[in-house]
């Protein structure tokens, strides 16, 4: 699968196919925005489809937590949100950072 630039004015990539639409649009609000404050760079690309796939899960399973039938629906949902979250903070510690970092600052404004 071949990529290409979007643009030389964001410096980001056009997504992989491979990720949700939820997924994409994240990349596309968080992505432009990281790469001009020099925060996300090319190298990190993949890393950052990765992420956003995730935080996209975590975002669907906390509405399923509310919005889901049943008790026992919502409750798996919460379990599953819970771990999400956990699965986010060790991709961020695999990059040097947490939840309180620069990175997921500048990614929650930008994704807000």
């Amino acid at each position: 699968m071949t990529q290409k630039r979007k643009t030389e004015k964001t410096g980001l990539w056009n997504p992989p196919e491979w990720m949700s639409d939820g997924a994409k649009a994240i990349w596309h609000r968080a992505g432009p925005k990281l790469v001009a404050e020099g925060i996300l760079q090319p190298l990190h690309f993949i890393w950052f489809a990765i992420f956003c796939t995730q935080y996209n899960h975590v975002q669907e399973w906390k509405r399923g937590a509310t919005t889901a039938g049943t008790a026992e629906e919502r409750a798996i949902y919460v379990e599953l949100e819970e771990e999400g979250r956990e699965t986010l903070n060790e991709m961020l510690s695999e990059i040097g950072c947490d939840s309180e970092s620069e990175f997921m600052k500048r990614f929650m404004q930008a994704v807000q």
